[in-house]
């Protein structure tokens, strides 16, 4: 459906239990979908999202992807920083709450600093940081637009 859907702006599928399984087959629609602008994926137990990471490289359409709450460990995380390098349309990314580890969180830091227009990363929380946060370097402004790097507590914090 999503792949010949031309009118969904939209898809929330959060606590579905999708899994691995389910998120391969949303990423091989996102690889032909251009219409779609937000998917939310919130806990699904989704371990592996090499697919959507694939389809992140050439999907220009998709402004936000919530993949909070998930199971992603650091490969996916290094997959992602690599879309988020050419992916030049995610405007928002949310990671909070998976396992996303020191290695994997710079590589995504990379692909934001890198990215010029991802705005706003939601971190993964710090307990799921052995020990570093985020590089300063990946906040760095670039052509009037900037990234910003926030854990969720400070974006809540933000919002009041």
């Amino acid at each position: 459906m999503l792949k010949v859907n031309a009118a969904l702006k939209s898809v929330v599928l959060s606590d579905n239990s999708l899994r691995d399984e389910g998120a391969d087959s949303i990423g091989e629609a996102l690889k032909k979908n251009t219409t779609l602008t937000k998917l939310v994926l919130k806990s699904n137990k989704i371990r592996h999202a090499a697919v959507i990471c694939e389809a992140l490289l050439t999907n220009k359409g998709l402004k936000r992807l919530d993949l909070s709450w998930n199971e992603l460990g650091t490969e996916e995380a290094k997959a992602l920083g690599e879309a988020l390098k050419v992916n030049a349309g995610l405007v928002r990314l949310e990671l909070s709450r998976n396992k996303v580890r020191n290695e994997g969180a710079k590589a995504i830091s990379e692909g934001i600093r890198v990215n010029r227009s991802c705005l706003l990363y939601t971190s993964p929380s710090p307990r799921d940081l052995s020990t570093s946060r985020m590089p300063s370097s990946a906040c760095k402004k670039k052509k009037k637009k900037h990234n910003t790097i926030l854990p969720l507590k400070q974006q809540q914090k933000k919002k009041k």
